[in-house]
């Protein structure tokens, strides 16, 4: 961002970075609000991440 080789190459970029925050904040919000991401609740993340680093280990190679 800071070293683009134009004025116009550094406001196209600017503008993909503040779309891709925008859908970040999103899909962040669509989730939490559905009970997808429990965000807050660090005990619930650490299980889930448990869970899923279980459930990696014992795919096959």
């Amino acid at each position: 961002m800071t070293e683009t080789a134009t004025p116009s190459l550094h406001e196209i970029f600017n503008r993909h970075l503040q779309k891709a925050i925008n859908l970040h904040y999103k899909v962040f919000t669509y989730m939490y609000r559905k009970g997808y991401y429990p965000a807050y609740d660090l005990t619930t993340l650490r299980m889930n991440d448990v869970k899923n680093a279980k459930k990696a280990l014992d795919m096959p190679y």
